[in-house]
């Protein structure tokens, strides 16, 4: 993923971690782009499949190339739908989206929930309008693809309680036992 985004832009941060689930029988979304396709900047959105999503489990529907058409963003034309793709998958697969492509949840028609886990990440400058930017307000500014090692280490515990300041106060730079906990806050603002 980070040389998928880096080979796109030098430097992401983290602007969305959730999930979301979509219950038996739910009708499914309007078509929609998370952010505007003129106002915001690239966001890049990735959904894991947390199971297997079949037909009928409500798979997201993506218009490709539908980013790149403002006549079709902008109403002025309609969306060609022989150009939708659904997104089945298998437990563990994932989907990388441009939050400027027209998309939409189709229906649940199974028996059974389906969650996706979403993370989006943007190039660290003014924050999208569109739905897109969900991640709370003290997390916002502090986690970056290019130091992910330093604020996700494999196997340690994160606080993502403790807050930059807080990091800076308790002494950023000494030397850590290997079984003290790595603060979540410790990474710098990367440039653009």
């Amino acid at each position: 993923l980070q040389g998928f985004l880096e080979g796109l832009q030098p430097s992401w941060q983290l602007c969305e971690l959730a999930a979301m689930c979509t219950f038996p029988g739910d009708p499914g979304q309007p078509v929609h782009a998370d952010t505007h396709h003129i106002f915001d900047q690239q966001v890049i959105t990735i959904f894991f499949a947390l199971h297997d999503i079949a037909p009928g489990r409500g798979p997201t529907r993506f218009y490709a190339g539908s980013h790149r058409d403002s006549e079709v963003l902008m109403g002025y034309k309609r969306r060609d739908e022989s150009t939708a793709v659904h997104a089945t998958m298998k437990c563990g697969d994932c989907v990388i989206m441009d939050s400027r492509i027209l998309h939409c949840g189709t229906a649940n028609e199974s028996d059974d929930h389906r969650f996706l886990f979403y993370m989006s990440w943007m190039p660290p400058v003014r924050r999208p309008q569109g739905s897109t930017n969900t991640i709370l307000e003290e997390y916002e500014d502090r986690f970056y693809l290019r130091t992910w090692r330093d604020w996700a280490p494999v196997g340690s515990r994160i606080d993502f309680g403790r807050k930059r300041e807080e990091v800076a106060a308790a002494g950023e730079g000494e030397e850590e036992d290997s079984d003290t906990e790595r603060p979540a806050a410790a990474a710098p603002r990367q440039s653009a």
